[in-house]
């Protein structure tokens, strides 16, 4: 009968669809309360200032700790983020100063004040129990010095840069499930500290599922542009933009066992608008994570 084939098709299109939804999985960080994760970033930035032959380099090497507990009361994943070492490098002149937290007797007077202030400071990030963001809490180390007296604006300063660290765990990833070769766009405003709001649009691709390490790991491939947003009056242009037509463009792997991103790779062409000129800046950074106690 002509009705019972057309059901059968009908039916058979459902089944389709809901396994290949099933099919596709959410990329967020497992934030499990008992573990902790170690994150090491290693940056490269290099400039050359317009008009001159000098290029100025810097490399850094920073380990995050950062440990997961519960809130009882809420249920909320606390995870406290500190900044557990640094290594640093900078080269000018022909000249190449060198930084290093775990020695800091031998270490140069101008990078301890670079470097040396972030050392051992830690901030919370809180969220639910769907690992969706929800606050950041815990501003007073990251703002102030021993036996100081904390400033809002240094609290202001130190949520963006609460907020920056945390939107760094999350870029690239995609906002909502997805399967090998899904692609995904994204629009938001980030906040720099001194350079103000700033408008990013990445565009995503989850490439492949590839094993790294003898577990599935999810390829993700994505690239985007960014620059200050206009100006309002409840946001006046600040003393240094970062101008339209900086770039990005980078690769992830999400561990599907872990799920954590367990190593990634971006480069970024950045366009640094003063008062003055406009200088060029690239930047290549590299991060892995892994898990450094609790169940694997």
């Amino acid at each position: 009968m002509p009705s019972s084939a057309c059901l059968c098709f009908v039916l058979l299109v459902a089944t389709s669809l809901l396994r290949a939804q099933e099919a596709k999985t959410l990329l967020r960080t497992d934030w499990q309360p008992g573990k902790t994760f170690r994150l090491e970033t290693s940056t490269d930035t290099s400039t050359r200032t317009p008009g001159t032959n000098s290029e100025q380099t810097m490399r850094t090497v920073q380990i995050t700790d950062m440990q997961v507990r519960a809130d009882p009361a809420s249920g909320h994943r606390l995870v406290k983020s500190t900044f557990a070492s640094i290594k640093g490098e900078l080269g000018a002149n022909g000249k190449t100063l060198t930084y290093d937290s775990s020695k800091p007797a031998e270490t140069d007077e101008l990078l301890q004040q670079m470097f040396g202030r972030a050392l051992g400071k830690s901030f919370v990030l809180v969220y639910d129990d769907k690992n969706r963001f929800s606050d950041v809490r815990g501003l007073g180390d990251l703002a102030g010095q021993a036996g100081a007296v904390t400033s809002l604006s240094a609290i202001a300063d130190s949520r963006d840069v609460a907020n920056l660290f945390r939107k760094s765990l999350e870029m690239g990833l995609p906002p909502v499930p997805v399967g090998p070769g899904d692609t995904w766009s994204t629009d938001e405003s980030i906040t720099f500290p001194q350079a103000g709001e700033v408008a990013v649009q990445m565009n995503g691709k989850m490439d492949s599922i590839e094993d790294r390490e003898g577990r599935p790991h999810a390829k993700i491939v994505f690239e985007g542009k960014f620059g200050n947003s206009q100006p309002t009056i409840d946001r006046p242009i600040p003393l240094v933009e970062i101008a339209s037509g900086s770039s990005i463009s980078g690769i992830l792997f999400f561990d599907l066992e872990r799920k954590i991103v367990s190593f990634g790779a971006y480069t970024s062409t950045i366009r640094l608008q003063t008062p003055e000129m406009i200088v060029p800046f690239t930047q290549k950074v590299t991060t892995k994570m892994t898990v450094v106690d609790g169940k694997k």
